[in-house]
């Protein structure tokens, strides 16, 4: 089959997603929404020069449930305007190499704006989508325009991959028609296992960041989003930072607690706070961490902490629905993110946690737990399925 991926690939996700289409044994050909520096194989780029502005959508983070330094609504639809705009432009510049490439299947990452820009386009060939995290309950309640294109993309679509299964039920209330294929699996395709260093011993891995092996290594890989607290981890790292417990808070725009070169990431304080890191340094504190906490109000499945976990960290999540897809087997713990104080029970859940966990036992747990639900070998077979049943059943496609 011949799969056509639409994405911004100066993304993981859709670096990930091109290397479990070809693993599923499909011919790839990828489309990139931005002016991606990359060395992706055979990657078209448009020929105009999208803005990269969708991250400042994320905003700032939630503190002390309230939002902080988030984006007005006049601003907010500024910003979703203009990256709109530029998605397009790019849709429409890349439709020939598309049309050259004559896919099977267009699959588009994610559904603001890469695949609502490529349903404007109108190849006429079968169009997938992926919708995650905040695609519902933040671009298309936030903005009038957003909401009636996502409806509007949303029951035209051949396919729909999602990253929760909440997310599938919504899609369901926006438009998507109840026979249409839908595809449940993390965010990027499937974790990519084979790249954690899971060779590594943790204890090695500590050391290479300056830790002893003895000390307890919590890490929060979100950053500054609209919805993810800001303030329950740095909280409890204030609270039980020691030391045996070193806390590290990562990509929150800054450097505290750790000096960093080409050579190595090295830290040096109990309460730790980074800018963004790259994938090699990032799967190294994944490997050397024992609890990896998810301080968000709603979420998908968040790729940063599957990886954890498929490193050998424990989750410590807030208690929303989507956890249900990560704890399992008594592999980590909850606490209640929303609730007054949740700073406070945050604290209450590590201690308690941390004073009876077998943290060499709970490695092999989350590792195997990953492995077999949530990795690119175990899903592969499952998108393949996907995109055959999407083939099946649409209309004969019409590219000449």
């Amino acid at each position: 089959m011949r799969i056509a991926l639409f994405a911004d690939f100066n993304s993981s996700f859709a670096r990930d997603w091109a290397q479990t289409i070809a693993a599923a044994g499909h011919e790839i050909r990828p489309f990139s929404s931005t002016q991606a520096d990359t060395d992706l194989p055979d990657l078209e780029l448009p020929q105009v020069w999208p803005t990269r502005i969708r991250s400042r959508l994320a905003g700032r983070g939630r503190t002390g449930g309230h939002v902080s330094d988030r984006p007005s609504r006049a601003r907010f639809a500024g910003v979703e305007l203009a990256s709109f705009a530029s998605t397009c432009a790019a849709a429409r510049a890349l439709r020939p190499a598309v049309e050259r490439f004559r896919p099977d299947v267009v699959h588009s990452l994610r559904l603001p704006f890469e695949t609502i820009a490529m349903h404007l386009v109108g190849l006429g060939t079968p169009l997938v989508g992926s919708v995650w995290g905040n695609d519902f309950t933040l671009h298309a309640e936030h903005s009038k325009a957003v909401g009636y294109l996502t409806r509007r993309t949303l029951a035209a679509l051949d396919g729909l991959h999602a990253d929760a299964e909440r997310d599938l039920r919504l899609a369901l209330g926006n438009g998507l028609r109840d026979d249409v294929p839908t595809l449940f699996v993390p965010t990027s395709g499937g974790v990519p296992t084979d790249e954690l260093l899971l060779d590594l011993p943790k204890a090695e891995a500590k050391r290479r960041l300056g830790v002893a092996a003895d000390t307890t290594l919590v890490v929060n890989p979100r950053g500054l989003r609209s919805y993810i607290d800001t303030e329950s981890f740095p909280r409890a790292g204030f609270a039980l930072g020691s030391e045996t417990m070193w806390f590290v808070d990562v990509a929150v725009g800054q450097r505290e607690g750790w000096s960093h070169n080409e050579q190595e990431l090295h830290l040096s304080s109990s309460l730790t706070t980074t800018g963004r890191l790259n994938r090699s340094e990032l799967f190294l504190l994944f490997r050397a961490c024992d609890i990896v906490v998810s301080p968000s109000y709603h979420d998908g499945l968040p790729n940063s902490i599957a990886e954890a976990m498929g490193s050998g960290a424990a989750p410590i999540l807030s208690d929303i629905e989507s956890t249900e897809h990560l704890i399992s087997r008594s592999n980590g713990m909850v606490f209640d993110v929303a609730a007054r104080g949740g700073a406070g029970d945050l604290v209450s859940v590590l201690e308690r946690f941390d004073r009876a966990a077998n943290y060499e036992l709970l490695a092999r747990t989350n590792q195997d737990f990953v492995a077999d639900a949530f990795s690119r070998a175990a899903v592969v077979d499952a998108v393949d399925d996907w995109y055959h049943r999407v083939v099946e059943r649409a209309p004969a496609a019409t590219i000449a």
